[in-house]
């Protein structure tokens, strides 16, 4: 019901011409700024989370962070794609193929970070301080959120195609509330979930179009009656 209701206003976003804007270095650094910022709050708000494991709150937020799981992504993935096929809307089609895309970068980006800090999670750092770090070690899996990661992405596909500020404050409060879950679960601190965020929110501009990143771009893709086209751009230097 959820893909067939955004199908109209999906359908006014089609023909958005705002700018591309690019991620640089300056972007990069005032993200990792505001991670290594929230570091600093990591133990006190670990410990807090420790000492408040009530039987309702563990449910509780056992239901909010599934916004961040295959559960509840690949239906959304494809319902849209298939409202888009059997509506013949070409641009709710395209909407599943970038939140899919968004989803692919999030997972890529996640999984190789989380390899090569190594952060322990909360719960196995037995004096909460958040620097246990054990790098290519496989078994050290917090940073960054990648159940944040991927709610976030979700929101901001979801909502940059839509359009409504409403639907996307919505939106972004369910991927929060994701992010509060896995703290509160002991499963990841405070700037695993920021950084999570942000690499979500990055993800979802980036498969939709909205920015590019050091001058790549996401594959772009043209659906058309028989044939589904993707390409991407890359930065090359002038040849003088």
């Amino acid at each position: 019901m959820f893909a067939v209701g955004i199908a109209s206003p999906i359908a006014a976003q089609v023909n958005d011409t705002t700018p591309v804007r690019n991620v640089g270095w300056v972007a990069v650094g005032t993200t990792a700024a505001i991670i290594a910022f929230t570091a600093l709050f990591d133990p006190a708000l670990a410990r807090a989370a420790a000492h408040d494991q009530s039987d309702a709150l563990i449910r509780f937020s056992d239901n909010v962070d599934r916004a961040g799981e295959v559960s509840v992504i690949a239906p959304v993935v494809l319902g849209t794609a298939a409202v888009g096929l059997l509506t013949h809307r070409p641009e709710v089609l395209r909407l599943s193929v970038r939140t899919a895309t968004a989803i692919g970068v999030v997972s890529v980006v996640v999984q190789g970070i989380k390899l090569t800090v190594g952060r322990s999670r909360p719960f196995q750092d037995p004096d909460f301080d958040g620097t246990d770090l054990h790098p290519f070690s496989g078994g050290s899996t917090s940073f960054p959120s990648g159940h944040t990661a991927a709610a976030f992405a979700l929101a901001t596909t979801l909502g940059d195609a839509i359009g409504s500020t409403v639907v996307q404050g919505g939106l972004y409060v369910v991927a929060a509330g994701t992010g509060w879950a896995r703290i509160a679960q002991q499963k990841h601190w405070a700037s695993d979930v920021v950084a999570g965020a942000a690499i979500g929110i990055l993800a979802g501009k980036l498969a939709a179009g909205k920015v590019s990143v050091f001058g790549l771009t996401a594959p772009r893709v043209l659906v058309a009656p028989d044939a589904v086209v993707t390409g991407f751009t890359l930065p090359l230097p002038r040849v003088r």
